[in-house]
């Protein structure tokens, strides 16, 4: 039996080969100072309630009056924007549309009930009839809205008082037709009272 010839064996892995070093830059001479931190106005202590947004009637939001009355100093920035930021400011709610109706307000059917029961009472007690909402005494109208607003608190976020007005226009309406109604019905029973007494006349 002849034996196979001898062969060299073939290596698996190539030979490890040691990459260049890298040249280190350096990027800076001298060394970097640590700036102080200071109090941004974002850490301020905020109110309890989200007070974000302004009224519609002309009044600047928080931001562009710091950057209006801020000083030159960035101190002084700071602390105008953590004044602002700290006080109160009621969030308005301004009504669903321009011509915005009970029914269109949407309000739930029974909640819009009661407000007009509210509303009824705010006209009996402080309005006149005889004239629309706009020509009515501004002090009586106050004291209407006022009225509506005690009853119904939420009211008290509507912006110029919209949801106290669109109650109030509606009821006074109301009463001007219903009295109108009566007075009519009153003067048709007269007629028909004198064309009686009349025919018993004749007779």
């Amino acid at each position: 039996m002849s034996s196979l010839p001898a062969t060299e064996p073939i290596p698996t892995f190539i030979t490890a080969r040691i990459a260049a070093r890298p040249r280190v830059i350096p990027l800076y001479a001298t060394p970097i100072l640590n700036r102080p931190r200071r109090t941004l106005s974002i850490h301020h202590v905020l109110p309890a309630k989200p007070y974000a947004r302004a009224e519609r009637n002309g009044l600047e939001s928080p931001a562009s009056t710091a950057v209006s009355s801020g000083s030159s100093t960035e101190s002084g920035a700071t602390a105008n924007v953590g004044d602002l930021l700290s006080e109160p400011r009621l969030i308005l709610i301004p009504p669903p549309n321009a011509n915005v109706t009970v029914k269109s307000s949407g309000w739930h059917a029974a909640s819009a009930k009661e407000y007009r029961k509210f509303a009824r009472k705010a006209v009996d007690m402080y309005l006149d009839h005889t004239v629309n909402l706009s020509s009515q005494d501004s002090a009586a109208l106050e004291r209407a809205r006022e009225h509506i607003e005690q009853a119904v608190p939420f009211f008290k976020a509507h912006l110029k008082h919209w949801g106290a007005d669109t109650l109030l226009r509606e009821q006074l309406k109301s009463k001007k037709d219903t009295i109108a109604k009566a007075e009519a019905k009153g003067k048709g029973k007269g007629k028909e009272r004198e064309k009686s007494d009349e025919e018993e006349t004749s007779d």
